[in-house]
């Protein structure tokens, strides 16, 4: 029996809101005692994935931070981190738009700019004279923004980021990193060929994963023009997409 790598995308994949299926967990479990592999795929850093979520199920790895903080069974084995001073400048950026916030986050800590958007992961950052002087050195991987920053201040670092829009959102990491990019190295130390890693996800930021791998699954819950990188659909976050994609592959298999 050759294994599968599964990697899963969080948010509205592997759980909802605060809400994991048990049936995930289930599936999970099952398919490690036949032998296949089950990470986690995500835009969060790693940092910001939480305790409750990474103790969830005995994940094989974690791909984290859109591929820059990879991890398996425990060891580090790939970190892309963001250019101080260019965490710094959109720290100031963004600090000058009122009501609007930047969460900065990495492997051991989450910022955010605006204590509105602050929860117990997250260390607020009033000024960026505070930010230079306390935390420039702390490692950062991605960010992610309520709005979109006009061109001019993006511009000048923008051969050094990957960036992803959305309607209300800017997520950007380090350019060359990506969820693909991610599999690549977590399959590789593994030792799963591509054509046997398993991408489950519902978004935007999931085409390149879903595009690289052997299998390529998408939530019933997806994004707008998500389906046409399927190669198969499950059924939604809410009634357990991953499990029922993980149990129809191991049982196919």
């Amino acid at each position: 029996m050759k294994p599968y790598a599964f990697f899963l995308d969080l948010d509205g994949t592997y759980l909802s809101g605060n809400h994991i299926p048990e049936e995930n967990i289930v599936a999970i479990k099952e398919a490690q005692k036949k032998g296949h592999f089950v990470c986690i795929n995500t835009g969060r850093s790693y940092a910001g994935i939480g305790d409750k979520v990474l103790h969830s199920a005995p994940f094989d790895g974690v791909v984290a931070g859109l591929g820059t903080d990879i991890r398996i069974h425990g060891e580090s084995v790939y970190t892309k981190r963001l250019q101080p001073e260019t965490a710094a400048k959109l720290v100031e950026y963004y600090l000058s738009i009122p009501g609007e916030n930047l969460y900065l986050s990495g492997e051991n800590v989450c910022f955010v700019t605006n204590p509105d958007f602050a929860s117990d992961i997250h260390v607020v950052i009033h000024s960026a004279e505070e930010y230079r002087e306390k935390y420039i050195k702390a490692p950062v991987n991605k960010f992610t923004a309520t709005v979109h920053p006009e061109k001019s201040a993006i511009e000048p670092y923008r051969e050094e980021l990957n960036l992803y829009y959305y309607p209300k959102l800017i997520e950007g990491t380090v350019a060359g990193c990506n969820k693909a990019t991610g599999i690549l190295v977590a399959a590789k130390k593994l030792g799963v060929p591509i054509e046997r890693c398993v991408a489950i996800g519902d978004s935007a930021n999931d085409v390149d994963v879903l595009s690289a791998a052997g299998i390529a699954v998408v939530m019933g819950n997806h994004e707008p023009g998500m389906e046409k990188y399927a190669d198969f659909i499950t059924d939604t976050v809410e009634n357990a997409g991953v499990a029922k994609a993980i149990l129809k592959l191991i049982e196919e298999n």
